[in-house]
């Protein structure tokens, strides 16, 4: 029987950014869900294998390592860019040889969920005790299909707080 796995005693690890974790579960459900998983597991793995976040690889080995088609790894790796989690450069050799491409894993994009600078160690959101809106919560689609934010319930209350942060001063 194995033992328990300890991060500080163990040899060989990886980790995953867990918010980047959490915006692949927003942006993809079901099977896609599964795959979007499998090849971002992929590209951590291949990141720490090189101990760094900006690592070489070619599609081939995502595919092998992630049990994905080509085409598959090459279509969410290019959804992953544009979520603004991935990056690649390709690499050439005199325009024509291909070599491995540059990948980066990206923190993604700052909203009031992440930390506003290194030496902060909360969330704004918990720093300052207030909630985040929930898209539904801030829009209302009339019956044309418009949507309205301005007379909507959680609107309302986002205005009030920031009239609060701002010392009372009105917009």
């Amino acid at each position: 029987m194995g033992a328990i796995r300890s991060i500080k005693q163990s040899r060989r690890w990886c980790w995953q950014d867990k918010d980047t974790i959490e915006l692949i579960r927003k942006n993809f459900k079901g099977q896609r869900l599964t795959t979007a998983l499998a090849i971002y597991l992929t590209l951590t793995e291949l990141a720490s294998n090189q101990g760094t976040d900006e690592f070489s690889a070619y599609y081939s080995q995502i595919t092998t390592f992630s049990g994905k088609s080509f085409s598959t790894v090459r279509n969410y790796c290019s959804e992953f860019i544009k979520l603004g989690i991935t990056d690649k450069k390709n690499k050439k050799v005199n325009d024509k040889t291909n070599l491995a491409n540059q990948w980066s894993l990206l923190a993604p994009s700052v909203n009031n969920n992440y930390q506003t600078s290194i030496k902060d160690n909360y969330p704004t959101s918990v720093k300052y005790n207030y909630q985040l809106l929930e898209e539904n919560e801030l829009e209302e689609i009339n019956k044309n299909g418009v949507k309205k934010l301005g007379e909507s319930e959680g609107y309302k209350k986002l205005r009030e707080r920031v009239e609060q942060l701002r010392g009372g001063k009105s917009w």
